[in-house]
């Protein structure tokens, strides 16, 4: 049986003609040219699947957080892969992300950021739930990076935190969640997270 790596699986996907929409340093993200959904798949272990279990659980997916459909981890390769809504970049360097929607994200998150660190007293009000989920992540207790690579915009032009934790590993991840596993999670049918893993 021939042994499935993240290398192999990104050339495979580019064969396929799926185009890379973007990376990072640990992972890349493809798309169908006009495909609302995309792949993303890591080069290495982090905290992305685990961010991805809470932010479903505590039902933050598809609105503050990326809707991931299907989550497969290769815990044996150190690697996984999920297929996720399709979200558009708002990075100030991005030739891409020039357009007012993303402009306007930009500043939007400016404000978030801004609230979450240093304001005293209540945020503004179209700004507080957002502000709210970001000083949950950082409760989390794990190392935290929310640059403007981190937020992205989806087609209603509504933002989304999409990888904000730094380093770490998936260990006690399912090997593998469908659209299912995910729904009955968001539901929250599973809360042991324990048996949860053993199901999967």
């Amino acid at each position: 049986m021939a042994i499935v790596t993240s290398d192999k699986l990104m050339e495979f996907l580019r064969k396929k003609g799926l185009g890379k929409l973007g990376g990072g340093a640990f992972s890349d993200v493809f798309a169908a040219p006009t495909s609302d959904r995309a792949i993303k798949v890591s080069r290495r272990d982090d905290c992305w699947p685990k961010y991805i279990l809470w932010t479903t659980a505590e039902g933050y997916a598809g609105t503050f957080a990326p809707k991931v459909y299907s989550l497969r981890y290769y815990s044996d390769q150190g690697f996984y892969v999920a297929t996720m809504e399709r979200l558009s970049s708002i990075r100030s360097n991005d030739p891409d992300a020039q357009t007012p929607e993303a402009k306007a994200a930009r500043q939007l998150r400016s404000r978030i950021i801004e609230a979450a660190w240093n304001a005293t007293g209540e945020p503004a009000k179209d700004i507080a739930p957002m502000v709210d989920f970001v000083k949950k992540i950082r409760n989390l207790g794990e190392q935290t990076d929310f640059h403007d690579g981190n937020w992205m915009l989806r087609r209603d032009g509504s933002l989304v935190i999409t990888d904000p934790i730094s380093y770490g590993d998936s260990r006690g991840t399912p090997r593998r969640l469908r659209t299912y596993d995910l729904a009955m999670l968001r539901n929250a049918q599973f809360t042991n997270q324990k048996a949860y893993a053993k199901r999967a």
